[in-house]
């Protein structure tokens, strides 16, 4: 029977081989990377989008324009011109490649509930549109 012995200064513990316990080791919580096209919509509306999801909008993407469709209660985001009515200021976040639209107003006004933070993935719906429906796979994000 093999042992496991312990020294510290204060103490020597010895272990039995068959006493020490299975351990799963925690692997993190459930987000993804930057790497992963991604929308979180935080309590209150504003949108995190990840590195990946804003490179589905294109290049250089200063503006966005918010859409929803009730019937199928999906939202879209697309690239928006700086003078564009409505668009939205995504903006950069510090130490981090991700993104975040305020949409506090356009959730409100559509009467989507945003009393959790829940990530979606980014689908790309074409013409430069990409969003996430509602009712769609999400993970619910877990407070830290």
């Amino acid at each position: 029977m093999a042992k496991t012995t312990t020294n510290t200064a204060t103490e020597t513990t010895t272990i039995e081989a068959a006493a020490v316990p299975a351990f799963e080791f925690f692997q993190g919580n459930l987000s993804e990377s930057s790497s992963s096209p991604q929308i979180t919509v935080r309590r209150g509306g504003l949108m995190v989008l990840t590195a990946a999801a804003v490179e589905m909008l294109g290049a250089d993407v200063e503006k966005v324009q918010l859409a929803y469709d009730r019937t199928t209660g999906t939202v879209g985001i697309r690239a928006a011109s700086i003078d564009a009515p409505g668009a939205y200021l995504l903006r950069t976040q510090a130490k981090s490649p991700n993104r975040l639209v305020g949409g506090k107003r356009f959730f409100t006004y559509n009467g989507i509930p945003t009393e959790k933070a829940v990530t979606f993935d980014a689908i790309r719906y074409g013409d430069g549109l990409i969003g996430f429906r509602m009712s769609g796979e999400a993970v619910e994000v877990q407070a830290a």
